[in-house]
C-alpha cells in the first residue's frame, strides 16, 4: 500500500544516507510530499544536505519540537494517505506528541527506539488508540553491550481508516 505523505519525527543526523528512515524521508518517487521534524536546528541543516545529496525536491523540514511539528503537518497531510516514522530520544515520545499521533491516526507508523521500556509505554498508548503491531525487529548495533535498537511497524486495521 502506497502512501502519499511521509513524515519522520525526531529526524536527527546520526543516520547514514542509506539508512531506511532517511530514504523514507527523502521521498524520492515514493511519496508526493515528505516532512522531517527535528528540534535541533543544526540537525535540520544537515538533513537539508542529505536531501540535496539524494536529489530530492519534495521534502520540507520543520525545526520544531515533535508536538508543534505534528500539529503543523496534520493540518496539511491526510492521515489516510500518511506514513510516519518516529525515532525519539531514549525518553520516548512526549505525551502531547503521542496523543496527537493517536488522534491524527496516520494509517502506518514505524516506531524506532533505543529503549524498549519507553517504546513499550508508547506502544501501549498507540495500540489502545486502535493500532495493531504488524512487525517487530530488534537490531543489535552494539554487540556485547546491553544496548539495542528495535523497530515496530503499526497499522490501523482497514475498517478503522
Amino acid at each position: 500500500c502506497k502512501s502519499s505523505w511521509a513524515l519522520q519525527v525526531h529526524l536527527g543526523t546520526g543516520l547514514p544516507l542509506g539508512h531506511p528512515p532517511l530514504r523514507f524521508c527523502s521521498g524520492r518517487a515514493h511519496f508526493e510530499k515528505s516532512f522531517g521534524i527535528e528540534l535541533d536546528k543544526k540537525a535540520v541543516g544537515l538533513a537539508h544536505q542529505n536531501v540535496k545529496a539524494n536529489s530530492a525536491s519534495n521534502v520540507t523540514f520543520l525545526a520544531l519540537d515533535a508536538e508543534l511539528g505534528l500539529r503543523q503537518v496534520r493540518a496539511e497531510a491526510s492521515p489516510e494517505e500518511s506514513a510516519v516514522i518516529v525515532d525519539p530520544p531514549r525518553e520516548g515520545l512526549k505525551d502531547g506528541a503521542c496523543e496527537l499521533l493517536a488522534a491524527w491516526r496516520p494509517r502506518r507508523l514505524v516506531y524506532i527506539s533505543c529503549d524498549p521500556a519507553t517504546q513499550g509505554r508508547d506502544l501501549k498508548r498507540l495500540c489502545a488508540a486502535g493500532y495493531v503491531v504488524r512487525r517487530v525487529r530488534p537490531f543489535d548495533l552494539f554487540p556485547q553491550t546491553r544496548h539495542i535498537e528495535s523497530m515496530v511497524v503499526l497499522e490501523l486495521p482497514a475498517k478503522q481508516i
